[in-house]
């Protein structure tokens, strides 16, 4: 993510929330210009109360609770006036997302709609919007709105959903009439992602890839998982989505490559991604015979570069 902002945005500073030590690591070792690492300790400092949160809830739920204090905490880092952008780290830019904040300039918010595909519809329950991108503007409306949103997740910030909240995400359905100069961005080469790629009409103009005729400015690959060294898991079939040449092509195996690339060259051990820790525990991934991992390659079910 971090590479592909930087080749469209060279001078724009990104804030980067290091959740673990290893993250702070590879993160030293990468020294991107303009990357601001702010360990988890800094964020637990300006905001006490989630030392005696992340006792009570699940790592996730933690991850969850301390996105909106972390927005709120950089808000104040920016001038007066300028609009900040929460990022997921697992989005990848094919655009300069500069498009974006051009039709949210009179806006002091601007988020991003799920879109979900026809099939899809009960997964707004989660959510209208996807946290994915949220911009704040650094005015009275967008401090306004990171205090509330900061506030409401400390106060409830849970990995199920209720009638009018999930995470830190579904609070977000009230912001259109909550505050004044929301933008809702509809644009469909914003976010696109599995969950509303199903239904959109992707093509390969020679140049870049188009969704419903606008240019793809960032995919979303939420779920993604490196299942070996050289396969990954798309979560497709929590979809039920089957792929065109175009998004494979175009859209997932550049990403991907992108991905073998950044850990050769920052030199991740493949043990070190084979790892995931949650509550200081770590589960492996098992590793899968050629001839099942082979099955599920031809089936489309995993992606092998």
């Amino acid at each position: 993510m971090l590479a592909s902002l930087r080749s469209f945005e060279k001078s724009a500073v990104v804030w980067v929330l290091a959740l673990s030590d290893e993250c702070e690591r590879i993160l030293k070792r990468i020294s991107l210009p303009l990357i601001r690492i702010v360990p988890l300790r800094e964020l637990l400092v300006y905001q006490p109360a989630l030392r005696k949160i992340r006792r009570k809830r699940g790592p996730v739920e933690f991850y969850f609770t301390a996105s909106p204090a972390f927005a709120r905490m950089c808000l104040k880092k920016v001038p007066a006036k300028q609009l900040l952008t929460k990022l997921d780290a697992d989005l990848y830019f094919y655009e300069s997302p500069s498009l974006i904040h051009r039709l949210g300039k009179n806006h002091s918010i601007i988020i991003t709609p799920h879109r979900f595909s026809s099939t899809l519809q009960e997964r707004e329950r989660f959510g209208k919007f996807n946290v994915g991108w949220v911009s704040l503007r650094n005015d009275r409306v967008g401090r306004k709105c990171a205090q509330d949103w900061e506030k409401q997740c400390l106060e409830w910030c849970h990995d199920f959903p209720e009638l009018h909240r999930y995470a830190d995400q579904k609070y977000l359905d009230a912001w259109p009439k909550k505050y004044p100069q929301v933008r809702i961005l509809e644009n469909s080469g914003a976010n696109l992602a599995n969950w509303n790629v199903g239904e959109a009409d992707l093509r390969w103009d020679g140049r870049r890839v188009l969704v419903n005729g606008k240019p793809l400015i960032f995919y979303h690959f939420s779920g993604l998982r490196r299942m070996t060294e050289r396969i990954f898991d798309p979560q497709w079939g929590q979809t039920s989505l089957r792929p065109s040449g175009v998004l494979l092509r175009k859209v997932f195996h550049p990403y991907l490559q992108a991905l073998q690339k950044t850990r050769k060259q920052i030199g991740i051990l493949p043990t070190e991604f084979g790892s995931l820790r949650y509550g200081g525990e770590a589960k492996k991934v098992i590793p899968m015979g050629f001839w099942k991992r082979l099955r599920r390659i031809l089936r489309g079910e995993y992606l092998r570069i």
